[in-house]
């Protein structure tokens, strides 16, 4: 029996270990001692991957838009899944490569056909997010160490993005003139997002001094219409547009005062 300091509330607490040789028991009593006045020793504890990611998930999301949080939410699925109900101090390093396998063979339950394997992409992103939150129980101390850390990430290679040459925009802008969202296919290749395209609103345009001002972005996140902020400092900004734009956009207004008094 050896003392382990004070709780919380300042109660003492110690811990019972059986060992069949004497020359053990003193072995583990002097590693625990050791360990406990340098301020390395990590108490055991039941508490479960399920109920550690919740408490991680309060700190790690705190004041983070909310595409972020569903982000972090839907990382640690295939975590919670595979080894949620698994006290957290049992977790190992054949655990996590486990668990890399089963993602990159059967972890998909979303987007896409269930049962197959998720991308090296998603792979990647739940181990960063898992191996934060084990870095944080290591800071607490409820960890020994962070085995996520031993585990290496599949490859990944981003593809190159193909963009559109002038004559395929002048191509596509020719036909687009003919649809009922012309504006909205202008502004998106004038270099507005998709979110902010769809959260302009006509108080953040001025079709006499020909300029537009990005404030908020309307966005789908779990399923759920929200108007956010732009993403950084830079996103909210103030821009010129050109005749065609304008030309666009007054046509626009013109067709929606049409058929509000037609409503």
């Amino acid at each position: 029996m050896v003392d382990i300091g004070r709780d919380e509330k300042g109660k003492r607490q110690q811990i019972t270990r059986t060992f069949d040789k004497l020359k053990e028991a003193r072995a583990e009593l002097s590693r625990i001692r050791h360990e406990t006045d340098q301020g390395t020793y990590v108490k055991p504890s039941e508490i479960t991957v399920d109920d550690y990611l919740d408490e991680y998930l309060v700190g790690a999301t705190r004041g983070r838009r909310e595409f972020t949080k569903v982000s972090y939410r839907d990382a640690f699925r295939p975590v919670r899944e595979r080894l949620g109900a698994r006290a957290l101090q049992s977790v190992s390093k054949a655990d996590i490569e486990n668990l890399v396998d089963w993602m990159l063979t059967s972890g998909r339950r979303r987007g896409g056909k269930a049962g197959t394997g998720l991308g090296p992409r998603s792979v990647r992103l739940t181990l960063g997010r898992l191996k934060a939150a084990f870095e944080m129980a290591v800071d607490e101390g409820r960890l020994v160490r962070n085995v996520v850390k031993l585990v290496a990430p599949p490859e990944y290679t981003p593809g190159e993005r193909a963009t559109w040459s002038r004559t395929e925009v002048r191509r596509f802008l020719r036909v687009a003139t003919k649809d009922t969202l012309h504006a909205a296919w202008r502004l998106s290749l004038y270099g507005l997002r998709r979110g902010e395209v769809l959260g302009l609103r006509w108080s953040d345009v001025d079709l006499r001094a020909k300029t537009l001002s990005v404030s908020q972005a309307r966005v789908l996140v779990d399923y759920k219409v929200r108007i956010e902020p732009p993403k950084s400092r830079n996103g909210k900004r103030t821009l010129p547009l050109d005749d065609e734009l304008v030309s666009a956009l007054t046509e626009l207004r013109k067709r929606q005062a049409r058929e509000s008094e037609a409503a």
